[in-house]
């Protein structure tokens, strides 16, 4: 009874506190060394020798943004590519949209009578392209004209390459939501993805803008589609089979995010809900020692799952404290000096992002105060989002989950 009454009292609140702080600090230091051993060196990239690759583009209902979209990738700085834009059966104007680019000969389009959701879409584009590389990205994503170079040249270097991750950046910053996911991207995206490619094995792609090697996407099966993030799904099977994952912060990607309360409620339940499917398919990592280098990355995430149940569970029980006089323990989720403590920690984080970001994106330190108020969605619509779809995500039917539908974004320029 005291041993668990010390645990409840002392180990619980210490690993609230400590947990995030520790991370972070982790994440900053590993994405440095990255930093100093794998980019900070400035090469030149032998043109002749760019293999040739195929875009795919799965879309559904993308008629506000397919079209430059399309357009950025009439005009990259490539030497020999094709573009398969896979229709899911699109009720909008998304496939006349397409159409118009068909007069350019690299464009190629399917068109699917049925919805079958993104990761079936991107298989069937997988199978009708012609070259060993094959660049999937979203619909409304727009390439840096030079990402594809930083990307390719990478699968003639480096030994057993499946995947090369390029750089999301937020290209829709209209109001305080969105430049705290601009913040967001570069202290937590960018700066864990370095970060895990500095220690061992990348967690996930980026769904937005991933290279792949086609043999090694049809050894492994492709994009499942019976989890809610199939990105996640392909980096396990991926490394799983002992391939490397690169990240390449020169490759942008400029991607647009949730303006919404509503609309990143909703993306972030699929990421939750995702994050349980991957636990739930590759739980056997933590029991076969074959997988030691996956070991970190999982159980980091393992371990902020449960973070984020504790802190949902002990913040109930003291809103029960304050409404019927609960007696037992609770620990406050009101920010106090451990909350300002936390908030600094994430300035220096996003500092130190910014810093090694800037050269890509020469605006971020504009959004650099907006990072405090990170902390208060990690506290709170994360945690709650992955305590309610915890039951969904451990026990509920996989079946049918790659099914999608793409964001409703309000978004005008």
């Amino acid at each position: 009874m005291n041993l668990l009454r010390y645990f409840v009292i002392k180990i619980i609140p210490n690993f609230l506190f400590w947990f995030p702080v520790i991370t972070s600090i982790f994440w900053t230091i590993s994405a440095i060394h990255f930093y100093n051993t794998k980019e900070k060196k400035e090469y030149k990239i032998d043109e002749k020798s760019l293999p040739p690759v195929t875009i795919i583009i799965a879309a559904h209902n993308e008629e506000k943004f397919i079209k430059d979209t399309l357009e950025a990738l009439k005009n990259l700085n490539y030497p020999k590519y094709d573009v398969i834009v896979v229709d899911d059966a699109s009720k909008d104007k998304t496939p006349k949209i397409v159409e118009e680019y068909l007069k350019f000969e690299n464009f190629h389009f399917i068109k699917l009578n049925k919805n079958v959701g993104k990761a079936m879409a991107v298989n069937i584009g997988v199978l009708h392209s012609k070259t060993d590389l094959v660049v999937v990205i979203d619909a409304d994503t727009i390439l840096d004209k030079d990402s594809l170079k930083y990307v390719a040249h990478h699968f003639k270097k480096i030994p057993r390459l499946a995947a090369v991750t390029g750089n999301p950046r937020v290209l829709n910053r209209t109001n305080i939501l969105t430049y705290i996911q601009t913040a967001e991207f570069s202290s937590i995206i960018s700066l864990l993805k370095r970060s895990q490619r500095s220690i061992g094995r990348i967690f996930t792609v980026s769904g937005a803008f991933t290279t792949y090697n086609k043999n090694v996407l049809k050894e492994v099966g492709c994009f499942s589609h019976l989890t809610a993030t199939e990105d996640i799904d392909i980096t396990w099977r991926i490394e799983k089979n002992f391939y490397n994952v690169f990240y390449e912060p020169k490759a942008i990607a400029w991607i647009r995010v949730p303006e919404s309360l509503k609309e990143l409620i909703r993306q972030r339940k699929r990421w939750a809900l995702g994050g349980w499917h991957m636990l739930r398919i590759h739980f056997d990592i933590l029991f076969n020692f074959k997988y030691k280098r996956l070991f970190i990355a999982f159980i980091e995430f393992v371990l902020a799952y449960i973070w984020s149940i504790l802190f949902i569970v002990f913040s109930f029980l003291w809103i029960l404290s304050k409404l019927f006089l609960y007696k037992g323990f609770t620990i406050s989720p009101i920010p106090t000096w451990y909350g300002a403590f936390i908030s600094l920690v994430c300035l220096v984080q996003f500092f130190v992002s910014s810093l090694l970001d800037k050269k890509y994106d020469k605006g971020i330190f504009k959004y650099y105060f907006f990072v405090v108020w990170y902390p208060i969605i990690y506290w709170t619509l994360n945690p709650i989002l992955v305590f309610i779809t915890l039951k969904e995500g451990l026990f509920g039917i996989l079946e049918g989950k790659g099914i999608w539908h793409p964001p409703d974004r309000k978004i005008k320029f």
